[in-house]
């Protein structure tokens, strides 16, 4: 077929400021009816494919620069200016002579961010939305559960200037590196605003705002994710890493809206990290899903569009508000709500003879059992900077990893499920209740749970990671001031769904963060962003889980019957 693209559309705001746009359409003739578009800061020229191919379908689509990048005016201010720009352009759009009146949204990632922004203005000619993979300011960027992320650096060096800066972006080596460094140097969060030429002024705002905790004006109000009233369709992945904020979002929505609207908002989670969530592939840092999992996510875009727009049907992977992809078993299930997913929880109480420190002397994690033994504990210097070289050779912020490395005896803790008689199918999220005692005025904990095969291979499926000044929630931060233990509940872990096949077991660890890509924790108990070397002090975490402290895990399990 052959298409009609416009490469040079303009579009006016009220300002003065004019975005620059790309048109495709099935043909310059073609009658008049719904556009979708994407409105996004990584240059209009990255959704060529995708625009072409809905053009090719019959969809009239626009990819439109943000505010300041690619051909667009302006200057670019993250997360704030689509509050304001994005109904002007639906809008503008509405009123085109190749425009029926009905406007969609599509895109991922920040991209995912300017439809929540764009639906919070409640423009009348916005049809539908189809955020992915959306980054939730103060959830899971720029930092999760309040512990900052280096990354941040590499994102506005990807969207610095008007070009997009995807050769450097890429070069994970560099910023590998370049963490590596900054780890051993023992220099304050803060610094990074002076790395690579300096001149970040977004980093001191965002650091600043980490460490209050203070995003509100960055994202919808309450009020406005209330009034939010179209068909949505919610879209993330089990290793998305923006998982945490679609989520977010679906769940504001679905707790503010009325109960007739959010009939109307639907939700896909798939086996796919955060590239995935747009390019499904069936292979996630060395683990491998069935062909099920692989869908063609343009061809679901379509149907939703046709379904909601057109009156056509609904598409066929949809048979419930929400559907998710079951790993391990290869198949998709669907349920009502997010909460149906999982039908019972089981708790594992962890036990030990008090030396849980690796594979070979490990905890244990049973069910319907009081709890037992002496408490375990492990001792972390943040001045120790040889896991910096670890982390070069095995990346532990990849959500996939299919190894384990166990070169810090004693700076961890390891408990393990006896192997299952039978498979058991995992869907929602993890809760760990864990009895901490430190003896600094602030630590930050990292626990991660895995499956491992019966030849002892380990397959990462999910984390979660706490400061211990938010034991009490994150709003309100307060300081230890003695070693008596303190019950933490881990309740952020990502959202997950796995068959654990027969022979398999559950493996827990709890250690500190100790990274090359997140803020450190020197645990000195001053502003974190602030602490260097000279406020380190070594912690000794002791995890108790006798009768007074019934440390558990709590275990999600999904349904039994055929999907």
């Amino acid at each position: 077929m052959t298409i009609h693209i416009e490469p040079n559309l303009r579009i006016p705001l009220p300002d003065g400021v004019e975005l620059g746009a790309v048109l495709y359409r099935p043909a310059a003739d073609a009658p008049p009816g719904p556009v979708a578009f994407t409105l996004s800061p990584y240059t209009a020229d990255t959704y060529f494919a995708r625009g072409v191919n809905f053009a090719e379908h019959g969809l009239t689509f626009i990819a439109v620069d943000t505010r300041g990048r690619g051909n667009s005016g302006g200057a670019f201010d993250p997360f704030r200016q689509e509050l304001a720009d994005g109904p002007t352009i639906v809008q503008w759009i509405a009123a085109q002579p190749f425009c029926n009146g009905k406007v969609a949204m599509a895109g991922g990632s920040y991209c995912g961010t300017t439809q929540w922004a764009t639906a919070s203005g409640h423009p009348p000619a916005l049809a539908t939305i189809v955020p992915t993979a959306s980054a939730h300011a103060g959830i899971d960027f720029p930092a999760r559960n309040g512990i900052g992320y280096q990354y941040l650096l590499q994102w506005l060096a990807f969207v610095n200037g008007q070009a997009l800066q995807s050769t450097w972006f890429a070069d994970l080596g560099f910023w590998r590196n370049l963490w590596r460094r900054r780890f051993e140097a023992d220099v304050s969060f803060r610094s990074l605003a002076d790395e690579v030429g300096g001149k970040w002024p977004q980093i001191g705002e965002w650091i600043d705002r980490i460490e209050a905790h203070d995003f509100a004006d960055y994202m919808p109000s309450d009020a406005q994710i209330a009034g939010i009233a179209m068909p949505i369709l919610t879209i993330t992945g089990s290793y998305d890493d923006d998982q945490p904020g679609a989520l977010a979002y679906y769940r504001r929505h679905m707790a503010l809206a009325p109960a007739d609207i959010t009939a109307q908002h639907y939700l896909l989670i798939g086996p796919w990290d955060h590239g995935g969530t747009r390019t499904p592939q069936a292979n996630v840092g060395g683990v491998s899903f069935g062909a099920a999992s692989v869908i063609d996510m343009d061809a679901l875009h379509r149907e939703w569009f046709a379904w909601v727009m057109e009156g056509g049907e609904r598409p066929a992977l949809l048979k419930d508000r929400v559907t998710y992809y079951v790993m391990g078993a290869d198949r998709w299930r669907h349920c009502a709500r997010l909460e149906d997913a999982t039908a019972a929880i089981a708790d594992y109480r962890l036990s030990s003879a008090g030396n849980a420190h690796d594979l070979f002397t490990a905890g244990w994690l049973t069910p319907d059992t009081a709890p037992d033994g002496p408490p375990d504990s492990y001792r972390y210097d943040p001045c120790d900077t040889a896991i910096a070289a670890i982390e070069m050779e095995v990346d532990q912020e990849d959500p996939a990893e299919a190894r384990m490395v166990f070169a810090r005896n004693g700076t961890q803790l390891v408990y393990h499920t006896a192997p299952f008689d039978e498979p058991v199918e995992i869907a929602g999220q993890f809760v760990l209740e864990a009895w901490l005692a430190i003896d600094t005025p602030d630590t930050d904990f990292v626990v991660r749970i895995y499956e491992v095969d019966n030849e002892g291979r380990a397959i990462l499926l999910t984390s979660d990671m706490l400061r211990a000044r938010h034991g009490n929630g994150i709003a309100t931060p307060c300081l230890v001031t003695d070693n008596a233990p303190r019950l933490y509940t881990f309740a952020q872990f990502f959202w997950i769904a796995r068959e654990v096949a027969a022979g398999h077991r559950l493996r827990l660890t709890i250690g500190p963060n100790h990274s090359i890509h997140t803020q450190r924790n020197f645990n000195g108990g001053g502003t974190v962003s602030d602490e260097t070397i000279a406020d380190a002090r070594t912690v000794t975490v002791t995890l108790h889980h006798d009768a007074q402290h019934p440390s558990r895990l709590r275990v999600p399990l999904g349904a039994k019957e055929p999907a």
